[in-house]
Parts: structure tokens; C-alpha cells; sequence
């Protein structure tokens, strides 16, 4: 997602794409900026992995792992049905 014309709306063809090889080619999105809103919004369709750029300090580091965590730990905010992920909240070893 960093290069190219490619967005957020062409992230789940992208996704689709890669589940329909023959050995499911993991699909990691490097995204362009830090933003929890942004990083919601990819781990949302549920992907292999998230890539940041330029994490250049600790602060920064702490903060993009918080996106990934619910609170009390984290920011992350839970859509119940209504996206790819939606069974991760309620999975125990999630």
C-alpha cells in the first residue's frame, strides 16, 4: 500500500487473491502512515501481517502495538459482524 495507485479498497481483492493460490500466499500490507485509523482499518479485513515505515522512536513502537491490543491494554475497538475479522474478539487465543 505504500507504492503504487493501491488503497484501502483494494486491499480485499488483494487478500482474496492471495488465499486463492495453491499455497496460500500469506498477504502482509505495508501501510504508509502510523495512524491507529488506518491500522484499524487493515487489521479489520485480516491480514498475515501489518509492515510500518519508519519507526524511528519507542514512543512510536508503543503506540502502534497499543492499535493492535483491546483496552484496558490497547486502543483497538471491536465491529461485531460486520467485518472479515469480526470472530477474533471472542476467540480466547486471539
Amino acid at each position: 500500500m505504500e507504492h503504487g495507485h493501491g488503497g484501502i479498497s483494494d486491499a480485499l481483492p488483494c487478500l482474496h487473491a492471495c488465499a486463492a493460490t495453491s499455497i496460500g500466499t500469506a498477504a502482509i500490507f505495508r501501510i504508509l502512515e502510523s495512524f491507529a485509523t488506518w491500522t484499524k482499518k487493515f487489521l479489520d479485513l485480516e491480514p498475515h501481517g501489518i509492515m510500518f515505515l519508519m519507526i524511528d522512536s519507542t514512543e512510536s513502537a508503543i503506540d502502534i502495538v497499543s492499535f493492535f491490543q483491546f483496552p484496558p491494554i490497547g486502543i483497538r475497538c471491536l465491529a461485531h459482524s460486520i467485518v472479515r475479522a469480526s470472530g477474533n474478539d471472542i476467540d480466547e487465543g486471539y
